[in-house]
């Protein structure tokens, strides 16, 4: 079980165990996305859907009353920008770039990329893999495409354990963490809520209660929605990829950019409720989307007030920028835990600019520069195996 108050600091490459994309990828997959190469014979149907969520976003939002052909046109602006940017992160792009509209548009994209990797029924545990001649199973499996499930060997397997075992109450054990993540995806939130059932035993709501009551996750920059059993029905959305089909049914084969300025009128004629429905939802989960100049330090409410003044500290696939850096100053002020933090291909100077900095935002902290330098060749898992683990 877990004995120790640990805050758990999250980034990009914490979720990268469960297929999420990192930060430079999620850039990748944006332009992608909207250049249409991702998924999709017709490239035009995947800007339809974020002009048509940008048009709502200005009618809803702004009381403006523009028209589809100049959201799409403001999209393609968009990709064109982010393409010649060479952004250090998404984020970045949007705060720097002031074009009308282009924080809207990446925060659209952000929730469609982030949730076409959560998936429904996801266990987190087994991986679907091609069976070689030289595995035990080779010769159990009848089929011409040899494949079995293989156990994945992710961090968050590891941290069950470590909560789960030697441990009467499962609830004092959650207690003791509090996640601070930096990413949008649920897959921590689907992760525990799911083990909570299957290990524990619990029924699904009282899964949901324990959850509730002692599982304390905080997203700086937001959230694609919230997963049914967590109680917000404002934003709910469940862990699997939105579902677009619907709206590109009404985007005729061989359509062209310039149709759009011709029929935009006709199309949005032909959208169902239900059609429409699926727009407001893509926006309230961008709506959910802070850049970094958004966020605010959360209330004592959110977090025991214990946990604010851990005795360790953890950075776990963290890319350690000044700006995220400057938020977890404001909220763990004056803290005297230990640090200890991933540097997964960090060189060693780059290893010790990150203690250096560290030191400088957390002075009354302890800090062993030695560890970080040493783990630059381990993930999370392997990290907590061989430089410091988790207690």
């Amino acid at each position: 079980m877990i004995k120790t108050d640990t805050v758990l600091i999250l980034g990009a490459g914490a979720s990268m165990d469960y297929g999420f994309p990192s930060g430079k990828d999620l850039i990748e997959d944006i332009i992608n996305y909207l250049h249409g190469n991702i998924a999709s014979i017709f490239p035009l149907k995947k800007k339809f859907c974020v002009a048509l969520t940008l048009q709502k976003y200005c009618e809803m939002e702004l009381q403006d009353n523009r028209t589809l052909y100049d959201c799409y046109v403001k999209v393609e602006n968009f990709q064109r920008a982010l393409r010649y940017a060479s952004p250090a992160s998404i984020d970045d792009f949007i705060h720097k770039n002031r074009e009308d509209g282009f924080d809207v548009i990446g925060k659209i994209c952000i929730a469609l990329s982030i949730s076409s990797y959560e998936k429904e029924n996801e266990d987190f545990f087994t991986m679907q893999t091609s069976t070689g001649q030289n595995h035990r199973y080779f010769d159990k499996l009848p089929h011409l495409l040899k494949e079995h499930l293989e156990i994945r060997d992710g961090w968050y397997q590891y941290l069950w354990e470590k909560i789960y075992e030697g441990c009467d109450n499962i609830e004092d054990s959650l207690r003791r963490l509090l996640f601070i993540t930096f990413n949008y995806d649920r897959s921590l939130e689907y992760f525990l809520y799911t083990r909570l059932i299957n290990m524990m035993g619990m029924s699904p709501d009282k899964a949901s209660e324990v959850f509730r009551e002692s599982v304390f996750i905080y997203h700086v920059y937001g959230q694609i929605g919230y997963l049914k059993w967590q109680g917000n029905n404002v934003h709910e959305n469940p862990y699997r990829p939105l579902k677009l089909d619907r709206l590109f049914e009404h985007i005729p084969i061989g359509f062209a950019p310039e149709d759009i300025e011709k029929q935009s009128d006709q199309i949005i004629s032909k959208l169902e409720s239900k059609d429409s429905d699926c727009v407001v939802q893509v926006l309230s989960l961008a709506k959910g989307i802070r850049t970094y100049t958004e966020t605010s330090i959360p209330t004592e409410q959110n977090f025991p007030l214990r946990l604010l003044h851990p005795k360790n500290i953890f950075f776990l696939g963290f890319g350690y920028h000044p700006q995220n850096l400057e938020w977890l100053r404001n909220l763990l002020v004056d803290t005297n835990g230990t640090l200890y933090g991933t540097t997964y291909g960090c060189g060693k100077h780059e290893a010790i600019k990150i203690t250096c900095k560290l030191h400088e935002v957390f002075p009354s902290a302890t800090l062993r520069q030695e560890p970080f330098l040493t783990s630059s060749q381990y993930k999370i898992k392997e990290y907590f195996s061989h430089v410091m683990d988790i207690v």
